[in-house]
């Protein structure tokens, strides 16, 4: 069971991260998606100087947390491109997922990850 939250929570985020991305390009608008330990994250949207959450806390599924140090927000922009970074996702078995982003082409994957 804890393999399929982990692949479940991996799809979840992928998914966030691609609608966050052509958000951002359909609103002309910078947003980015922060992360919050051990495993929530919230959407924010820029506004002048400052980013402002655009709704609800969101949270991965039971027994998933995030791995490794602070993860820092991974930002598109109007154009697509991203802030790339990687998100380790881990489950209570050690097993993990990398959700990678390309910040050239903001391209999201999910790799086999250590955690």
């Amino acid at each position: 069971m804890p393999t399929y939250r982990l692949n479940g929570a991996a799809r979840q985020l992928q998914s966030e991260l691609h609608q966050v991305k052509s958000q951002a390009v359909a609103r002309s608008a910078h947003l980015r998606v922060v992360f919050l330990a051990p495993g929530a994250y919230r959407i924010e949207r820029k506004e002048g100087a400052a980013y402002r959450s655009t709704g609800a806390q969101k949270t991965l599924p039971e027994g998933i947390t995030f791995g490794g140090d602070a993860i820092r927000p991974i930002g598109f922009a109007p154009r697509g491109t991203a802030d790339g970074g990687t998100i380790t996702l881990c489950n209570d078995k050690r097993e993990g997922k990398n959700v990678i982003v390309s910040g050239s082409t903001g391209r999201v994957r999910v790799t086999g990850a250590t955690c």
